[in-house]
């Protein structure tokens, strides 16, 4: 479990090979129990930070969040991830609008589990989407949501504000 945290970590941090070895560590390693999230079986969480790294497409990206998704605990902190990495494959296999129903979605989730940095994520997908729909009052509006999440919220500052600006940069 503290390896696929690890995962997670260097993942949201773009650390790709610091998160890819942390990954290794997590499927060599055994778990028995219930995680501190409820769930029963660590391969939800594996198969969400494979999903992540996207590390062989977009297609594997789906099965392995949607497999997540299957798996995880009602509730879980890692609910709104599974959600994020099912948009981004999704708008990847080019779906944009279903994408942005799951992005919704992993913002709703991830504001009710506070996974803050998630829902920065998932703010800022939905806003690039937005903004390749040509639909630039969604795209103000979820920027603009986006804003206020990233300042009030206790959140890595490096990480919310690199999305955020990002976010910004792309849709000027």
């Amino acid at each position: 479990a503290i390896a696929v945290q690890g995962c997670r970590i260097h993942a949201l941090r773009g650390r790709s090979d610091d998160a890819e070895r942390w990954l290794g560590a997590a499927t060599r390693g055994r778990f028995r129990g219930t995680l501190p999230d409820g769930t029963r079986t660590i391969a939800p969480w594996v198969s969400t930070a494979r999903a992540w790294l996207c590390r062989d497409g977009a297609a594997q990206m789906l099965a392995d969040a949607e497999m997540a998704g299957r798996g995880l605990a009602e509730g879980s902190n890692w609910r709104p991830a599974a959600l994020v990495a099912q948009g981004a494959a999704v708008f990847l296999l080019g779906d944009p609008d279903r994408a942005d129903a799951l992005l919704a979605e992993a913002v709703t989730a991830a504001g009710e589990v506070g996974a803050t940095e998630t829902h920065v994520v998932a703010l800022g997908e939905r806003a690039l989407i937005a903004g390749e729909r040509d639909d630039h009052d969604a795209e103000d509006s979820l920027l603009h949501e986006l804003h206020g999440l990233v300042e009030t919220a206790a959140v890595d500052a490096q990480l919310a504000r690199s999305v955020d600006c990002a976010t910004t940069a792309r849709s000027m």
